[in-house]
């Protein structure tokens, strides 16, 4: 089974993978098991390093990690990210940069360039909007009414653009 949350601020976007001994939840660059009660150990599981999660404790699936880095203590082999952190801080830039850009494009289209003090409030409720839009949901909705209607009648469907508009 494969559950993935891609669509919610809350505990950010992770995926998991659930299977009959134990369940790996991979969020960013990081990885954890999460061992079934009655999964049989493996006798590796003694030198992972675990992370607690609420009430459960998941193995960190760290790569290039060993017994003797991990024993060793070798903070290298469990950092987990694998760029620097002058990469992450540029990853976000650029991302703000597509976002915040097209945002006051849009504010100056919508309400001109003469009073820009609004501006700042505007931006503030980026991260507070919903990322999809009306029109987002509503072709998402076709979408899957139609999906829903090729599966019961077991028939192909050709989408029609005229569908999509409203």
């Amino acid at each position: 089974l494969y559950d993935i949350n891609l669509c919610n601020s809350f505990d950010k976007h992770y995926e998991v993978y659930f299977g009959s001994d134990g369940a790996i939840m991979v969020r960013d660059a990081k990885a954890w098991i999460f061992k079934e009660i009655d999964a049989a150990l493996l006798g590796w599981e003694v030198y992972a390093r675990k992370d607690n999660f609420y009430n459960q404790t998941g193995i960190a699936l760290v790569a290039d990690a060993t017994k003797q880095k991990t024993i060793g203590g070798s903070a290298a082999s469990l950092n987990g990210y694998p760029f620097s952190p002058l990469y992450y801080a540029l990853s976000a830039f650029f991302l703000n940069i597509g976002i915040v850009t097209p945002e006051v494009k849009s504010f100056i289209d919508t309400y001109g360039d003469s009073d820009l003090s609004a501006l700042p409030d505007d931006l503030k409720t980026l991260h507070t909007r919903p990322a999809a839009t009306w029109q987002d949901g509503f072709e998402a909705t076709v979408m899957a009414i139609k999906a829903n209607e090729s599966a019961i009648t077991k028939q192909k469907i050709a989408f029609q653009d005229d569908w999509f508009k409203i």
